[in-house]
């Protein structure tokens, strides 16, 4: 079988196919390890709106668990986007291998997606279209978000509408379905994690309906049945969290996706202290027993000593009392401590907190080794000072773009201008995405667009061919060459005609004809008797000066 090839990349398979896409696994031609999903989106007026969702994506580059777009480009008439391929399986795949999840692994998930989404609402990016298909899990176990702002379409209420109304029927929120310019994306993406929830810890979406209206108006004027009542497993304050993250009024929901991760969060360490009990039992040896007196007020005597001692122990121990961490970090990272996150991109961060042992976590995505962590025994009333330096871990941060144009043309990347009618251009730039344009004003398509991904150290070559169009051939005109010509008859007055055209004047008379052949004819009227003849001649710079006709004759 002859082998296919879409741009730089080698089609291993077809995976899937939509109304307005189709999905391939493919590798780049170069690198054979560099495996990348490919969509080609097969309706040409949105490929202005993929460019413009792909310059957006890349401003969620900083985060590790969003499923990244590596290359953006035209494929004959087609969009064509290349997407990190991740391997693993969709909490969707999940669901109906396992059937509905244990509460604690649910929370730590949707813990992780809403950190994701935090990062990317921070970013000014919605995704609005999360549900289960669209989260996966890789094999090291992490969580990751793909399909950010690619729309999909089918007839299935559980896929992708295609129009006005970007998102899965099952999961969109009520606004969703005829959005105007107030909505709040972040908030439809909230009510689509408490959907996601739902669904993995019932079995079953909220809301069911033979079609998108169907569902939609369910969700406009009905409450969902609450999912304790169908997982009886599912804590009160777990119900309460997803009731409310799936209220129909949006500033009855979270507010943001932080919050319901502090509420999950909240819940998972609870659940954890409900499920690990500590020991409570006190063995007292008090020697022999001897028939003796009650000794019930001294035992309560000694009971509430140690209930003092305890108390005591605890309000001294526990961290009544704070002390004060200072973090440095070199050159720069996203510090935690005790898994909650002081600042992102920092070069260092400071936090009072109770006395006690801190596990404190700096991670920088650009370094080799991507995380360093500490574990510290913080004093009461004390500064600890701490430093991170990933310096031996970093990774270079730079690559090249080689650009050649046939003919030539104006070469730009990322809106800067390279080079202005070039053959040939190079440029060192920050590894991530690049917009690349080129234009030939005399090209029959005269702008051409790529998007390109640039990893470090790497040197990408591009080339981009023109097709200029031909200039109409040049034709000299010549100008009629014309010669006089008497034309006469006898008797005099007759009408004349020229290439079946009746002059205005009559004979004799002097006409000025062109070059070539002519249909010269006279008509008189005589007597009541029409006479006419009709002559054809050849005008040349050699004659004839005179036509005669008789028509006495």
């Amino acid at each position: 079988m002859e082998e296919q090839f879409i741009g730089s990349y080698k089609v291993l398979k077809k995976i899937g196919e939509g109304g307005m896409s189709k999905v391939y696994l493919a590798v780049h031609q170069d690198v054979p390890n560099l495996k990348v999903i490919l969509k080609i989106l097969s309706n040409p007026r949105l490929g202005e709106r993929f460019r413009h969702e792909a310059d957006k994506l890349a401003l969620l580059d900083g985060h590790p668990n969003i499923c990244r777009i590596k290359h953006f480009f035209n494929h004959g008439e087609d969009t064509v986007i290349a997407m990190e391929y991740i391997e693993g399986i969709t909490l969707d795949e999940k669901i109906k291998t396992e059937g509905q999840l244990p509460v604690e692994e649910s929370l730590q998930i949707i813990s992780e997606v809403l950190d994701i989404l935090d990062f990317a609402h921070g970013k000014g990016v919605y995704h609005r279209d999360i549900k289960p298909s669209n989260i996966m899990i890789d094999k090291k176990g992490q969580v990751k978000i793909i399909d950010f702002g690619i729309a999909k379409s089918e007839t299935d209420p559980n896929l992708t509408i295609a129009g006005t109304a970007c998102g899965t029927p099952a999961y969109m929120a009520p606004e969703q379905f005829s959005p105007t310019a107030d909505t709040d994306y972040a908030l439809v993406d909230i009510y689509a994690v408490g959907t996601t929830l739902y669904k993995i810890l019932v079995g079953e979406c909220p809301y069911k309906g033979d079609n998108e209206f169907a569902i939609r108006d369910a969700k406009l004027f009905s409450d969902p049945p609450k999912p304790r009542k169908l997982n009886p497993d599912i804590p009160k304050q777990l119900d309460e969290v997803i009731m409310k993250s799936l209220s129909r009024d949006p500033q009855a929901r979270y507010q943001s996706a932080s919050e319901m991760q502090s509420a999950i969060d909240a819940l998972r360490r609870s659940t954890g202290e409900a499920a690990s009990p500590r020991p409570v039992d006190v063995t007292i040896d008090v020697g022999p027993i001897r028939k003796r007196k009650s000794r019930k007020p001294l035992l309560a005597i000694v009971a509430l000593i140690l209930v003092a001692i305890a108390v005591y122990a605890v309000y001294h121990f526990s961290g009544s009392k704070t002390g004060t961490i200072e973090i440095s970090v070199i050159p720069y990272g996203d510090v935690y401590v005790d898994d909650s996150l002081l600042g992102q991109n920092v070069t260092g961060a400071s936090l009072t907190s109770k006395a006690g042992t801190h596990v404190v976590h700096v991670r920088n995505e650009e370094a080799t080794e991507r995380a360093l962590y500490d574990t510290v025994w913080l004093a009461a009333d004390t500064v600890l000072a701490l430093a991170f330096d990933f310096t031996a871990y970093l990774l270079p941060t730079t690559g090249t773009i080689d650009i050649s144009v046939v003919p030539d043309g104006d070469i730009y990347v990322d809106d800067s201008l390279l080079g202005r009618k070039t053959a040939q251009a190079s440029l060192t730039c920050d590894t991530g995405m690049h917009l690349i344009r080129v234009e030939n004003k005399n090209a029959t398509r005269k702008v051409l667009h790529d998007t390109v991904w640039l990893a470090a150290d790497q040197v990408v070559p591009l080339t981009y061919q023109f097709t200029i169009s031909k200039p109409p051939p040049v034709t000299t005109e010549t100008k009629p060459v014309f010669k006089k010509v008497v034309v006469v008859t006898k008797p005099r007055g007759a009408d004349v005609y020229i290439d079946g055209e009746l002059q205005k004047e009559k004979t004799n008379y002097t006409f000025r004809l062109s070059y070539g052949e002519h249909i010269v004819k006279v008509k008189l009227t005589r007597g009541g008797e029409e006479l006419e003849q009709q002559r054809s001649i050849e005008v040349t710079k050699h004659g004839p000066d005179k036509v005669v006709f008789d028509l006495e004759k």
